[in-house]
């Protein structure tokens, strides 16, 4: 896993980083599973279904803070709101990247050899103990989506002290700044800023969690925000919205209005 990751083009909404949809075959491991478990993360890991560029692109675009907006669609962003759609409980540290903390805990996850290694710097992978290895990759791939793996940070460390149960990070917390930065980088770029784009499938369940309040669907969202999606046609669009007509009237059949 060591290296970058496989970038995708950038063509019919498909994202230029390789972020994980679901549960991988790293994260099956037994002692990752244990630790993503533990701290709340199994369900978030779960219901994620990849993301789209253009959406994703949108988003950043239009952040303001606490708001973004996707076509049509208007989304509150905010730790609250991303401990509900992604089913992480919030922690007791409320800490970022750029936060200072004691580092004499993180020895632990340093082989013998680089055991007095300049924790502020970044170091090579292979630092790090082979029993931390594919935690830290989960939490590079599912947590801080830098693309690449090659390297470790501090902030790594504190996330695996996280994980390992030694303190309690408030996770969504830690989330919601992390996308704040990624739209903040974006917003100046504008259309050349696909590179910078990730958490592409963090942002998808805020969508999606808003669609599903709204009764709206992310086919017919997609299409009708002028989006390209390379999977879903015209027909048969028009064949899902069809057949979601069909189930709300069963579901409600009072109520209903078309």
């Amino acid at each position: 896993m060591e290296g970058s990751a496989e970038r995708k083009d950038h063509r019919s909404g498909r994202c230029l980083r390789n972020e994980p949809e679901g549960v991988d075959i790293i994260l099956k491991h037994k002692e990752v599973e244990h630790a993503f478990k533990q701290v709340g993360c199994w369900n978030f890991c779960e219901k994620l279904q990849g993301g789209h560029a253009q959406t994703t692109k949108e988003f950043a675009l239009n952040f303001t803070g606490l708001k973004s907006k996707v076509g049509m669609l208007e989304l509150q962003v905010s730790p609250e709101v991303i401990s509900t759609v992604t089913e992480i409980p919030r922690g007791q540290e409320t800490w970022f990247k750029n936060f200072k903390f004691g580092m004499t805990l993180c020895k632990e996850f340093l082989k013998p050899e680089y055991i007095d290694s300049d924790l502020n710097k970044s170091m090579p992978r292979n630092y790090i103990k082979d029993s931390y290895a594919n935690l830290l990759t989960c939490i590079q791939r599912y947590l801080t989506c830098e693309g690449r793996y090659n390297k470790v940070y501090s902030y790594h460390l504190k996330l695996l002290l996280h994980f390992t149960g030694k303190i309690s990070i408030d996770l969504p917390f830690y989330l919601f700044h992390s996308l704040s930065k990624m739209c903040d980088k974006v917003r100046p770029r504008k259309e050349a800023c696909e590179t910078s784009l990730f958490h592409h499938g963090l942002i998808k369940l805020i969508v999606l969690h808003e669609l599903q309040r709204v009764g709206r669907y992310w086919p017919t969202f997609i299409f009708m925000s002028g989006f390209k999606n390379e999977t879903v046609s015209v027909l048969k669009l028009q064949k899902i919205f069809q057949q979601q007509l069909v189930i709300r009237q069963k579901q409600d059949p009072g109520g209903f209005q078309s």
